[in-house]
């Protein structure tokens, strides 16, 4: 998926060029997210895309990093219970 932001922000700024190009636009006829992803960054500014792409990834950063602390907060909840229950 990095590979994808990448291609689609050099193929909107013009630096995708010759082969990659249209190894790129290949791609993109065959996968129908990735055709809608480059419709959609085409339809908006190219700083738009940018700040969009980073607010998207921070988000996606916090959602996984809450994520992580979920077992956490289950283990020590079974560990208050067993400890709870010894007594």
């Amino acid at each position: 998926m990095d590979s994808d932001k990448d291609d689609i922000e050099r193929y909107r700024d013009g630096s995708l060029e010759g082969a990659k190009r249209n190894a790129f636009e290949k791609k993109a006829m065959h996968d129908p997210f990735l055709a809608d992803a480059l419709d959609g960054a085409e339809s908006i500014r190219p700083e738009e895309f940018s700040s969009d792409l980073r607010e998207l990834s921070r988000s996606i950063k916090a959602r996984r990093a809450k994520k992580l602390f979920i077992p956490f907060r289950i283990a020590a909840g079974m560990a208050i219970l067993v400890g709870a229950g010894s007594i």
